[in-house]
């Protein structure tokens, strides 16, 4: 019997965290989230990008531009895992999601390797490390739902997709999380097929019913458009067995905060048609 459970992507567009705080509590799966509007340095792009830092691979020091660098630490320590923390502790709450910027897309942003002397292979490794040392972490009292955000995983080549395996594959071995990716760019079904990871979470609203039918494993929907799924898609013909995730297309830092509980009711709305017309869900 499939579970089905609402949870969102990672940022918000409050600069207030007591009401971050409650909103992502209404969810199935409550979020570790980032604030950007209340601090830039929140932004996906910047968790391992900060000015004028020395990243480490290997033996090799390197240093990035004002705009680019490998964070430094062997471990990164979300915003608010404090608080958020004592709010989980609190509600008496076991599970929650965080995801960080995946290699693909954070090799995307570095730019020209060769220029650096580093290899793809050296980046990935030195990715893995880190993810693997924080979920080590955050997983030592709670379960974590774990997410690779990949926003340009449709450039990713086939040595990038092999390379990330090894890293999905690493993580597994050295955690106990659930480990899942975010896609929010259109990509192909033959590129990510080829992707062995538990949980795929794409943008529903960029494909059509026939494109959507040549993927496997899409165990998680991005979307709150609840009409597509009943007039467009006919969702309930993508479900498999275990777990499925529903959450909005992307992250919600650049919607409007009034706009947020139409979003969740959207969602919620989503949740009961798939119970309702679907007698394997729960």
């Amino acid at each position: 019997m499939t579970k089905v459970h609402l949870t969102h992507i990672g940022s918000l567009p409050y600069t207030d965290f007591d009401q971050a705080l409650d909103f992502t509590f209404q969810f199935d799966i409550p979020v570790l989230f980032t604030l950007p509007k209340l601090d830039p340095t929140q932004q996906m792009h910047a968790q391992f990008v900060l000015p004028m830092q020395i990243g480490q691979i290997g033996e090799k020091t390197i240093i990035l531009d004002e705009k680019k660098f490998l964070y430094s630490s062997d471990i990164f320590i979300p915003h608010y895992w404090n608080e958020f923390s004592k709010s989980l502790e609190n509600k008496h709450i076991k599970k929650f999601k965080f995801q960080l910027m995946g290699p693909v897309s954070f090799i995307k942003l570095v730019g020209d390797l060769d220029s650096l002397n580093i290899t793809k292979q050296q980046i990935f490794e030195r990715l893995s490390q880190i993810y693997a040392n924080t979920l080590q972490v955050l997983s030592s009292n709670y379960d974590v739902l774990f997410f690779l955000d990949e926003p340009m995983f449709n450039t990713a080549s086939h040595e990038d997709i092999n390379l990330f395996n090894k890293l999905v594959n690493n993580l597994n071995s050295l955690t106990r999380v659930e480990i899942g990716m975010h896609v929010c760019s259109k990509v192909e079904s033959s590129t990510l097929n080829l992707v062995k990871i538990a949980i795929k979470n794409l943008d529903m609203n960029l494909y059509s019913s026939e494109e959507l039918q040549l993927f496997t494993g899409l165990n998680s929907w991005g979307t709150v458009n609840l009409s597509k799924i009943t007039h467009h898609y006919g969702m309930s013909q993508y479900v498999g067995s275990g777990e499925l995730y529903i959450t909005p297309s992307c992250g919600l830092a650049f919607d409007l905060i009034e706009d947020l509980s139409l979003v969740f009711s959207n969602l919620s709305s989503i949740k009961r048609y798939l119970l309702e017309q679907n007698t394997q869900l729960a």
